[in-house]
């Protein structure tokens, strides 16, 4: 029953797709301006010139809205991890400079999508859907973390490789939403990188 009420109907026709297109788009300008709760259907028809009737044929409510455009965020956030998985071995002879430019990544890509990425933690304080998606992408982060300690093992002081993910997750999210939240000038961002990597690095190397 869940699922039919989510239901997306899929376009087989190019006017189709890019009425949907239209749709998501302008969802995403409205959500970041406005807000997920303050943001209607009917804001939504409006804005992109449709019927709110034409909208719903498309996608059956608000949330099915959001979350489509929350999955398109979450692969470009997945992305980043793909790419680190190939450059493992340059951690190995640069543990610090590795870190840093992964830590960069994730900064990067919060800032391109901002205000969504606001949205997207607020609404996933309520909704178990959207909670869901972003418990998804901390395990991912959080698995690209064990990958690259793993391959430096013999390098590490620490001795459990979980607990030590865990807590260079946690740097590098805290620094990413105190540069992304705080409006940071561009040198404390970059002082606050470079502390945050030097501090994960005295932590977890001999």
């Amino acid at each position: 029953m869940m699922q039919e009420k989510n239901r997306v109907h899929r376009p087989k026709q190019k006017r189709s797709e890019e009425t949907q297109k239209k749709i998501l788009a302008t969802a995403r300008k409205l959500f970041c301006r406005d807000g997920y709760y303050q943001t209607t259907t009917n804001n939504i028809a409006a804005e992109a010139g449709i019927s709110v009737g034409n909208l719903y044929f498309y996608y059956p409510n608000k949330k099915t809205i959001f979350m489509n455009i929350i999955s398109d965020y979450s692969k470009s956030f997945l992305e980043i991890h793909e790419s680190f998985r190939f450059k493992l071995e340059q951690g190995k002879t640069d543990s610090e400079s590795f870190l840093r430019s992964f830590t960069e990544s994730v900064v990067k890509n919060h800032e391109r999508e901002k205000e969504l990425n606001r949205e997207f933690m607020i609404v996933s304080c309520k909704d178990p859907d959207v909670a869901s998606v972003a418990r998804s992408m901390e395990k991912r982060t959080l698995e690209s973390i064990t990958d690259f300690l793993s391959s430096v093992d013999t390098l590490l002081r620490v001795t459990d490789i979980r607990k030590a993910a865990e807590v260079v997750y946690t740097f590098i999210d805290a620094a990413a939403h105190r540069i992304l939240f705080s409006d940071l000038s561009d040198e404390d961002s970059e002082r606050l990188i470079s502390g945050s990597v030097e501090a994960v690095c005295l932590y977890l190397f001999k």
